[in-house]
């Protein structure tokens, strides 16, 4: 399994596997997943963003998605903003194979990684060096 760059025609099957990875993610957000925002999103990333996948076997395996941005303080930094893997792959180093293709790619000094609090690869990111910043807190009006 190799990485290559994602093409526009690969972003309904990655919506796909963020379905698969992560089936109770939209419930515990309160969100309405937008496929139609996370097409578009994609589709502007590619532009500026590190978005790859990783397909076997025509299974779309894993996907990860990083760039870079500045603070309101003007520091810069490089941001893991998504890791996706099939379920079928997981326990097999390729979410670690992914986060080091995207550090790589972006060479920043300062990696940020946001991480909802259920998040399964949590024990992952702090094994490669990631710790808490901060928290992120949030109020949902029903």
């Amino acid at each position: 399994m190799k990485f290559s760059r994602i093409a526009p025609s690969d972003i309904p099957k990655i919506i796909d596997l963020f379905k698969v990875a992560y089936p109770a993610a939209w419930k515990k957000t309160s969100r309405t997943f937008s496929v139609s925002h996370v097409s578009r999103r994609m589709r502007e990333a590619r532009q500026k963003d590190v978005l790859v996948k990783i397909v076997d076997k025509g299974t779309m395996a894993g996907f990860g998605w990083a760039g870079k941005d500045t603070d309101f303080l003007g520091n810069k930094y490089g941001e893991i903003k998504l890791i996706l893997v099939h379920p079928a792959y997981q326990n097999q180093k390729l979410g670690t194979r992914i986060l080091d293709y995207l550090e790589k790619r972006l060479k920043a000094k300062d990696l940020r990684l946001f991480v909802l609090s259920f998040n399964r690869a949590t024990k992952l990111y702090q094994h490669k060096g990631y710790t808490v910043f901060g928290q992120y807190l949030r109020k949902t009006n029903h």
